[in-house]
């Protein structure tokens, strides 16, 4: 494999796990507890420091509730959170959420989407809000339940709201009786100079600046099926790809793999780009296909604020690992160099193993596909200040099976491949993240990467690439774009 410039990716997933924290969100796997994956004691809710306030007790037939997760007033900050509605008469989840702030998105909990909410971003944060929409004709006592998390030692589980009533819906009233004959009736057009309604306003004004960002990002969207379609190894896959592209867009309670962590602007003058993507390479691959049939795949729905980014796949692990193919000729090569040892040629009939890289995309220009591992990954969408956007210190991975070390012939001379002390041979099966480290001299002359949480990487906007003699893995430079050495 040639040496590669790479720009890092990274795959922000996170499994569930029972000694792994949620930084990006807690996933339907928690519905029914309600306990972060913390491997730890929750606090007793008797001393905890925040509460679930409702502007109502009450609601009539309709009507929603509006929620505020928030302190007591001890001033006590939140990093996580998740909330749901459960009925009093038997714990069930119930109803279905409105997002109302910015750190926030949707659950799916059983069948029903909508039905939780979690954080987005792992910051600090006073106050949610929310608005909590009752079953049709449903009515009962229901309580609002959220786990609240301080620190990774320190959270809450199922702090209760009080019990509010949803109250049973009115009989129909008889129709009015037909006005007398000759009796006219006087229908008076509402008058416009009343006050309009504030909390209907406030909703309008949500519900437009919510289409306007989906917009933006359906455009992107089909520019990437579209890429897919033409895409002469992703014909079969398109139809399918796009069908989850779009749903994933319109339904965010749909749970798929996720990266997340910071945005890092050493000037703070430097634009944010419109959206972040992430495309992927055929590590198998690498650079040895060069003719425009390399796999690839490009795409992913983000959301971010100045200091913090999320990053959704749309594709599943299955979808995605069916989508990955390799070109015949690498396959005829493998094939033949493997001949000799059975036991690694069937091993490599089924191994697949894919790269990528998070970038930025400026004025929703068409994220393109990786043309190969042709000295970078990703595209060089650029702001107004010609300023770039990449998770440059970082990797995302996607390995599928195994292979045991095997030797090639390397100019008359064994070349020992697939080692176990190599990084890439110590990478877990499924989705999982990197950061660049430097040369480990037991094991190569090449540089690596080492382990991550994917809610631990980081996108940096900056003007320029770094300089080789600037470069350090261990203290990089904040205004600068390197690159990791790894082959």
């Amino acid at each position: 494999m040639a040496k590669l410039a790479f720009l890092p990716l990274v795959y922000l997933l996170s499994f569930p796990h029972s000694t792994h924290g949620y930084g990006s969100g807690a996933p339907p796997s928690q519905c029914v507890s309600l306990v972060p994956g913390h491997g730890l004691t929750p606090k007793d809710n008797s001393n905890t420091p925040y509460v679930v306030k409702l502007n109502s007790l009450q609601l009539k037939p309709g009507a929603s509730a509006e929620v505020e997760l928030t302190h007591d007033g001890s001033e006590k900050h939140f990093k996580g959170y998740l909330v749901q509605a459960r009925s009093v008469s038997d714990d069930s989840v119930t109803g279905t959420f409105e997002i109302v702030s910015d750190d926030a998105q949707y659950v799916q909990c059983g069948e029903v989407p909508r039905s939780a909410v979690t954080h987005v971003f792992s910051e600090s944060k006073e106050s949610i809000k929310l608005n909590w929409i009752p079953p049709t004709n449903f009515s009962g006592k229901v309580e609002i339940v959220a786990t609240f998390v301080q620190d990774y030692a320190n959270y809450w589980v199922k702090v209760p709201s009080k019990t509010f009533e949803i109250l049973e819906s009115e009989p129909e009233s008889e129709p009015e009786s037909e006005l007398e004959s000759g009796q006219e009736s006087e229908s008076k057009p509402e008058s416009l100079s009343e006050e309009p309604d504030k909390s209907a306003c406030e909703l309008l004004d949500r519900l437009e600046a919510s289409t306007r960002q989906m917009e933006a990002q359906l455009k992107i969207q089909r520019t990437w099926i579209q890429n897919l379609k033409s895409g002469s190894n992703m014909k079969c896959a398109a139809q399918k790809a796009s069908t989850v592209l779009v749903d994933s867009a319109v339904d965010p309670s749909v749970h798929l793999a996720r990266f997340s962590g910071e945005i890092l602007k050493s000037d703070q003058t430097l634009a944010l780009p419109s959206s972040l993507a992430i495309g992927w390479m055929n590590f198998i691959e690498g650079d040895d296909v060069r003719d425009g049939t390399a796999w690839n795949w490009t795409g992913g729905v983000s959301r971010y604020n100045n200091s913090h980014f999320s990053l959704d796949m749309e594709l599943t692990e299955d979808e995605f690992a069916r989508n990955i193919t390799t070109s015949p000729k690498i396959i005829e090569r493998w094939t033949e160099t493997l001949k000799n040892n059975p036991k690694v040629e069937e091993q490599f009939k089924n191994f697949k193993f894919a790269m990528g890289q998070i970038f930025g995309v400026y004025n929703n220009d068409n994220p393109s596909p990786v043309n190969g591992n042709d000295g970078s990954l990703g595209i060089r969408s650029k702001g107004p200040r010609n300023e770039t956007a990449l998770a440059d210190m970082y990797a995302v991975f996607y390995k599928q099976g195994t292979l045991d070390e095997f030797a090639i012939n390397n100019h008359g001379r064994k070349k020992k491949v697939f080692q176990a002390c190599k990084w890439y041979s110590k990478l877990p099966e499924g989705f999982s993240c990197g950061r660049g480290a430097p040369v480990d001299e037991s094991c190569g002359s090449f540089e690596r990467f080492i382990p991550i949480k994917c809610s631990e990487i980081v996108v940096k906007v900056a003007q320029r690439f770094c300089k080789r003699e600037e470069i350090n893995l261990e203290d990089p430079k904040p205004d600068c774009h390197l690159y990791v050495n790894w082959t």
